[in-house]
């Protein structure tokens, strides 16, 4: 009968197995690249976090500024009666109707989806102050 290699020498083939592969692949010439890789990953995970800032900053601008601009058209709609405002000036509802359709605007004003001068419009029709304050904005 032959006897079973002990399971301590097959863990040793299999060491020795990898070894050979590792020096077959020169993993070790490899190595000197790895520093450099660590540390643009590493840079790159650091920066995201000011990315995330950045965008939060950004969207309670958009936010805040779109009150305004929402708030203001209300008021208008609230006066002058909804069917007046569609007939007279529709491109004041189309853009600044309520708060998501001004925050839409606004994010398309600014990162170039929209003619910022067409929205600006009827909104500087409609009150300077707010005119002013979209400018100011862009």
């Amino acid at each position: 009968l032959t006897t079973l290699p002990d399971f301590s020498q097959v863990r040793l083939l299999k060491i020795l197995r990898v070894t050979r592969l590792l020096r077959a692949l020169r993993v070790p010439s490899l190595m000197k690249y790895v520093a450099p890789l660590q540390t643009l990953v590493s840079s790159i995970s650091h920066t995201v976090w000011y990315l995330v800032w950045a965008a939060v900053l950004l969207l309670l601008l958009i936010y805040t500024v779109s009150i305004a601009f929402a708030q203001t058209v209300a008021s208008f709609i609230i006066l002058e009666g909804l069917e007046q405002v569609e007939e007279q000036t529709p491109a004041l509802l189309f853009f600044w109707r309520d708060l998501w359709t001004s925050m839409t605007t606004c994010f398309m004003a600014i990162s170039g989806g929209l003619n910022w001068q067409t929205v600006y419009e009827p909104l500087n029709q409609l009150d300077a102050m707010m005119g002013k304050i979209f400018i100011v904005f862009i």
